[in-house]
């Protein structure tokens, strides 16, 4: 090998590394761009993007609400598609409930500033929501969510 290509050799060797690490750096940041995203859809609700959701324990009626006593925002996304999962995948029930005051009460607020209040009971047999402003609705939870959920509104 002639003595000047020797001297060549080595920085086209480094910046053909140096170009692989960096391509590679890109990849990671484009694919953690797009989980961050993917994660942010999935935080709507009816289209409405939810800014945070709050719990609130409930006393003996729905006159005794408790200050909420805990608030997932959207640092939580994932945490807020726990109540998304449990408003979209509850079932309807036929007929008429009798019920008892609601053990919690969690408010969603929506990026346009409105909320929606659902009421939520968990029991050891099983689970139920309703949505405030439709209390002749009642639906019941996966058995999957029911655990889930206590964990977050305890």
């Amino acid at each position: 090998m002639p003595y000047k290509y020797k001297y060549l050799f080595f920085p086209m060797i480094f910046l053909l590394v140096l170009s692989f690490v960096g391509c590679n750096q890109k990849d990671a940041n484009l694919q953690e761009s797009k989980e961050k995203t993917n994660i942010i859809q999935n935080t709507k609700l009816d289209g409405k993007t939810i800014i945070s959701a709050t719990v609130s324990k409930v006393g003996e009626s729905m006159a005794d609400v408790k200050k909420p006593h805990i608030t997932y925002t959207q640092e939580n996304s994932k945490d807020l598609q726990v109540f998304v999962d449990a408003v979209r995948r509850a079932e309807k029930v036929n007929g008429v409930m009798d019920v008892t005051a609601p053990d919690f009460q969690i408010t969603l607020t929506f990026k346009d500033k409105t909320i929606s209040i659902y009421l939520l009971w968990l029991g050891d047999d099983g689970g139920a929501i309703m949505n405030e402003n439709d209390t002749h609705t009642m639906y019941t939870l996966p058995s999957d969510l029911n655990g889930i959920l206590y964990k977050y509104v305890k």
